[in-house]
């Protein structure tokens, strides 16, 4: 599969260090190929020729200036999109699909991550060089719900026509079954030693308190 790495996928959320992580060992696995940042790949499928563009965690949009009339062209972006009633409260506004359009101008389709919650949407950007049908965005949602607030969330795929359109396919989870945890279970409450034992026990497998440190102040740009 064609793949673009989420902050979950990258140790302390960095891009840098995508060839530390477990996404990065399937990529050398050939189980994923790796879209990296502004590097086309180009598939072939049924005639039709996909070319795809990544945009990892971490990078910004770029708008595509010189579409390939003969190609359709795929932005696979992992960034929080929204639109409306289809976001979580308090969502920054600058999210909103609306605020990046001039960032997806000349795409004729976008996957977008990170947002837990499906959605599709079509839009027209003014003055796009590869706007015959406008811009399909596909908002994948959550594959695996997790949280009791993806309860009702259905994992689901999507299936792309020639047409620039995307019809969603739901996926069978007719055999999930979602354990109900009682609110008053009792659960015994865990000291320091222990914890510190725990963590002692794992050995060159834990993750490092000070490069973490490290990294979040780089990442921050925490002045001297």
């Amino acid at each position: 599969m064609h793949a673009v790495p989420g902050q979950h996928d990258l140790p302390h959320h960095q891009l840098s260090d995508i060839t530390k992580s477990a996404y990065w060992t399937l990529v050398e696995n050939g189980k994923i190929i790796n879209l990296n940042y502004l590097q086309p790949v180009e598939v072939e499928s049924q005639g039709q020729i996909l070319r795809l563009w990544g945009f990892p965690w971490g990078t910004e949009l770029v708008s595509l200036e010189a579409p390939h009339d003969m190609m359709i062209e795929i932005a696979v972006v992992h960034k929080y999109l929204w639109i409306p009633g289809k976001r979580y409260e308090g969502a920054p506004v600058e999210s909103r699909v609306g605020k990046s359009k001039s960032k997806l101008r000349g795409y004729g389709i976008v996957v977008s991550g990170d947002n837990h919650i499906p959605w599709t949407a079509k839009m027209s950007c003014a003055n796009s060089p590869n706007d015959l049908y406008g811009v399909t965005l596909f908002n994948c949602g959550c594959l695996i719900p997790r949280r009791i607030d993806e309860r009702k969330i259905k994992p689901s795929v999507g299936i792309l026509y020639s047409d620039n359109t995307i019809k969603r396919h739901y996926l069978d989870t007719s055999q999930d079954v979602w354990l109900d945890v009682s609110l008053n279970s009792s659960v015994p409450p865990i000291g320091f030693e222990t914890l510190i034992e725990s963590l002692s026990e794992l050995g060159s497998s834990a993750i490092n308190f000070t490069d973490t440190i490290k990294q979040l102040m780089e990442r921050e740009k925490v002045n001297k």
